[in-house]
């Protein structure tokens, strides 16, 4: 074969990909009267089959989203949400209290970032005393993690409260204010302008005064909520003293932060009675007698699927060329996301037999997507994703290089995952249908 057959080959296969978008019957290809061979294309829907896996702990110290609340539905039962976080006293930013110091007001203020469902927006929020020290900022904490101990009240055996109250949740750009319990607000006042030693530094403040902040659902809310852990959420001192040239009196502010200090949230979940009951253990794959599959956000349900049939397609074909991949979810179940709108990005990322994943820091290694192909074909950062498509309620991402790649023997991973872009952010879930989970292959053959 001389230079310009090879040329005329090549010129072939890269004009015949083009026609492959819009055409995946197999057929002939030719040039004119020219003596070259023939070039076949195919498409190939590789069989999946699936499973529902709880995964490990999600990590939820790592965003600044603190979930509070609680939520009741017949696929994923109940779950119930408590934050935490450190509170920064910023006493280099507090004048110096004199003796006639008043406290005016005191108030949380709360910038919102989720709910749940736009029609269970009635947050009761009781706002507690965590015991000093009982949270660290060494420590890592997960959905599952123990929550912190919070001061209990003698009087009535729950929780101290330094602030309560019932608002509904609206406009999430809005900023919500929530006023502190009087007699804490002015006790913690006067221990200020008394110079309480405890209220000396940062240091002192945690270890012996007061170890952070508990948010915690009272028994009047009705939803799940997100509060964003932000400048704009904060906890306000309103006060006035004299004035320096003692001619009046002049308002003061003191400013408590939370969004600089470590905050996190713990799920309790009881699964009992749902569709995804049977889903206890975690590493384990479940097949629910629903015949569905689940992806809850939060809780660590995910959905498990299998590509081995690829792997005997391949061995069985080893002279293909693989063109592309696409893998295609959907439609998905209705009502869809328990009535809101469907996560907008699946992603896909690597699990084996043990139905372990490779934990990368915070973060988990995956798939990479086609455009970072040149670095290789797992990442923890560029992971496929699957866009959501309203039009036909599905989801579909190119998967071509990991094929290609697991087809020319360079990396094989036979077990996936199917995780939300937002697993620590929320509690939403996603209902699948096995049969509509697809991967479908196109390939062409050189006669």
């Amino acid at each position: 074969m001389n230079l310009l057959d090879k040329k005329l080959r090549m010129g072939a296969m890269v004009m015949a990909l083009f026609l492959l978008i819009s055409c995946e019957e197999s057929g002939d290809f030719v040039l004119g009267d020219l003596d070259i061979s023939p070039v076949e294309f195919f498409s190939e829907n590789v069989a999946i089959t699936s499973s529902v896996l709880l995964i490990d702990s999600i990590p939820t110290d790592s965003n600044d989203n603190l979930l509070i609340g609680s939520l009741d539905n017949d696929q994923f039962g109940r779950t119930e949400a408590q934050g935490f976080s450190k509170l920064n006293l910023n006493k280099e930013q507090l004048v110096d209290l004199l003796d006639d110091a008043i406290l005016d007001s005191a108030h949380f203020n709360f910038k919102f970032n989720y709910k749940h469902n736009d029609d269970l927006n009635v947050l009761d929020l009781i706002i507690g005393a965590v015991i000093p020290n009982s949270i660290e900022d060494t420590v890592s904490y997960y959905t599952d993690s123990n929550a912190p101990r919070t001061l209990i009240d003698k009087v009535s055996g729950l929780p101290l409260q330094i602030g309560r109250g019932r608002v509904d949740v609206g406009d999430l750009d809005s900023i919500i204010t929530i006023d502190l319990d009087d007699a804490w607000a002015l006790k913690f006042f006067n221990d200020l302008k008394d110079k309480d030693p405890r209220l000396d530094n940062q240091e002192t403040f945690e270890s012996q005064y007061l170890g952070g902040l508990a948010f915690l659902p009272g028994e009047f809310n009705t939803g799940m909520f997100g509060i964003e852990a932000v400048e704009e959420s904060n906890m306000i001192l309103y006060f006035h003293q004299t004035s320096p040239t003692g001619t009046g009196f002049i308002n003061f502010t003191q400013e408590l932060t939370y969004h600089d200090a470590k905050h996190f949230y713990v799920l309790e979940s009881d699964k009992s009675g749902s569709e995804v009951a049977e889903v206890v253990e975690s590493a384990t794959s479940y097949e629910p007698s629903s015949g569905l599959r689940y992806i809850q956000e939060g809780n660590g349900i995910v959905t498990k699927f299998d590509i081995s049939d690829f792997g005997e397609f391949s061995e069985s074909n080893p002279d293909i060329i693989i063109n592309f991949a696409d893998l295609i979810i959907g439609p998905i179940q209705e009502p869809f996301n328990l009535n809101d709108p469907p996560p907008q990005t699946l992603l896909v990322y690597i699990t084996d037999e043990q139905n372990t994943l490779i934990k990368d820091r915070n973060v988990f290694r995956g798939i990479q997507r086609d455009s970072e192909s040149t670095l290789g074909v797992i990442s923890s950062s560029s992971t496929i994703s699957l866009d959501y498509d309203p039009s036909t309620k599905s989801y579909k991402g190119s998967m071509t290089s990991f094929i290609q790649s697991y087809h020319g023997g360079v990396f094989q991973r036979d077990e996936l995952l199917l995780f939300t872009n937002n697993m620590n952010g929320s509690v939403n879930g996603l209902v699948l249908d096995p049969e509509n989970i697809n991967l479908k292959v196109f390939y062409s053959e050189l006669k």
